[in-house]
């Protein structure tokens, strides 16, 4: 996939992030999203999802089983 390229560059101030478009605003992912600390009702029919770095967020039935063993939302949190 390849991204459009942009008139000018700034530095974010991000050693891992590099440089990003001018016309971008650098803002902490803390300052967009709000923790809801809601636990998950007891045989909820909510989909269990998994986080990677390499695959981003995938449904937990469609991996392998392997690290968290969890097959349902029981005592996590919603949303």
């Amino acid at each position: 996939m390849a991204f459009p390229k942009y008139e000018s560059y700034k530095d974010s101030g991000e050693d891992w992030l590099g440089e990003v478009p001018e016309h971008w605003e650098i803002i902490r992912t803390k300052n967009i999203f709000r923790l809801v600390t809601e636990p998950a009702p007891k045989n909820n029919s909510e989909e269990l999802l998994s986080v990677y770095s390499d695959i981003g967020v995938k449904p937990r039935k469609e991996l392998e089983e392997r690290g968290n063993k969890a097959s349902t939302t029981d005592g996590y949190w919603v949303r």
